[in-house]
């Protein structure tokens, strides 16, 4: 297929560039926003299909137990190519599961491959946009319409591995739809299918099992006098594993005995004492980044902001440590809480004070025009503060972190969140009475 002309983009300071759309040119960097003007025929980008099989797998999980019966509806689902529901909540295992099966699965009977995608988009426009992504090659400054990317994946025969997927029951079927040649398997909090496809309930491990995680995970065999409390942990914890990996840090990292654990556990409901348990043995540093972490409503942020926002000179150190507690996870080169623990700490910690600390960290950090790939690293976290200035009604600097995210949200392809933030600096502008303001956002 041809070239796409002389389309360029630049991105240095205020975001520049242009993105061809379908017929349409839109160039960036005017003050007024965004100018469109048709394409010529050679101007118009075209895209080509990556050499099947694509192969997108994350790294196997091949320790994981007690998932046997699991595996064999998944592979049935396989072959009569039935889409697959994961469902379960926090923590339970579908990750570690999900990325198990994408290797244990034979997917030879679909030549154009397997694609894994982790906590993809949070609507189903963006997310086709990263599906169209990993099957297609096109110049970064091509943006496919939406009638362009539904023929290109209409004719695709793959895996689409979909992991922590967050969009309502018919956002998932007009998904599946785009693609009805392909298998798609879904993991998320809740049953992502209703009245078709395989649904696999993750639940805990069965008492042998957890038990078996428990000794692993704290390092060293236990001792028949010690079994008998680890069988009561992994009983009172119903063989959660993350609750029961969580259980176990506390031996391994803090010398706790496992008679201490189990009394600990006892003292109320036991995912709410364990929780506690771990918190009484932070240092203040591992504290300061807990709360960041919690003020970022459990988003992915940098090391980079963690370090610049606690303060610590040691701020990896810190994060290892939180890691081997099991409260924080590593999505290299970003940190996150684990499971469901922001919600928790909403309750716990008044987190309005770091929330406003976020906010206008970004502001700042934002305008002084940062490296696009540390802005693209930064993206969740980026919109979840434009929401939370939102919601606490700060209105100038929600204004001035939309306007400063904007022309990457377009440059990124991610438009329908584009479309969000549009409405959101809108809202901030009817508040406000700013007249200019709003007429630039209705203009974009």
């Amino acid at each position: 297929m041809g070239q796409a002309g002389s389309i360029q983009a630049t991105i240095q300071g205020n975001v520049s560039g242009q993105v061809a759309v379908g017929s349409y040119i839109l160039q960036m960097g005017d003050v007024n926003g965004g100018i469109v003007n048709f394409a010529a025929p050679s101007e118009k980008p075209t895209y080509s299909r990556r050499p099947s099989p694509v192969k997108l797998r994350p790294r196997a999980f091949p320790s994981l137990l007690n998932r046997e019966a699991e595996f064999a509806s998944a592979r049935t689902a396989l072959q009569g190519a039935i889409p697959v529901s994961i469902y379960g909540e926090e923590g339970i295992g579908k990750t570690s599961f999900v990325r198990q099966l994408t290797h244990l699965l034979d997917t030879d009977g679909f030549p154009h491959g397997v694609v894994y995608l982790d906590s993809p988009a949070g609507n189903p426009d963006d997310l086709l946009q990263s599906l169209f992504d990993a099957f297609y090659e096109s110049l970064p400054e091509f943006k496919p319409t939406p009638t362009q990317i539904r023929h290109a994946l209409r004719d695709l025969n793959a895996v689409i591995f979909l992991d922590d997927l967050n969009l309502e029951t018919d956002e998932v079927l007009s998904l599946l739809n785009s693609a009805p040649n392909s298998l798609f398997v879904v993991s998320s909090l809740e049953r992502a299918l209703w009245g078709e496809g395989q649904l696999i309930p993750m639940r805990g491990l069965s008492e042998t099992y957890a038990l078996a995680l428990f000794e692993r995970e704290v390092g060293h065999p236990i001792s028949e006098e010690e079994r008998k409390d680890a069988h009561k942990i992994v009983g009172l914890l119903k063989g959660h594993p993350l609750h029961i990996l969580q259980a176990a840090s506390l031996i391994r990292e803090k010398s706790w005995s496992v008679g201490e654990t189990l009394e600990a556990l006892l003292e109320e409901a036991p995912e709410i004492a364990l929780f506690q348990a771990a918190l009484s043995t932070l240092i203040d540093e591992q504290k300061r980044s807990l709360a960041i972490l919690a003020a970022a409503g459990g988003t992915a942020i940098p090391i980079e902001h963690l370090s610049a926002l606690s303060q610590d000179t040691d701020a990896r150190k810190t994060l290892r440590g939180l890691i081997a507690l099991g409260l924080v996870q590593a999505q290299s080169p970003r940190y996150s809480l684990i499971g469901d623990l922001a919600t928790r700490f909403d309750t716990l910690w008044d987190l309005s004070a770091r929330e406003d600390a976020l906010i206008n960290y970004f502001v700042r950090w934002l305008e002084e025009g940062p490296a696009r790939e540390l802005v693209e690293e930064s993206a969740e976290v980026l919109l979840y503060v434009v929401r939370k200035a939102d919601e606490k009604a700060r209105w100038p600097e929600l204004i001035r972190l939309g306007r400063a995210l904007e022309p990457y949200l377009i440059l990124w392809k991610r438009w329908q969140a584009w479309a969000e933030l549009l409405n959101l600096i809108l809202k901030a502008a009817q508040t406000l009475g700013d007249r200019a303001l709003e007429a630039w956002a209705l203009h974009q």
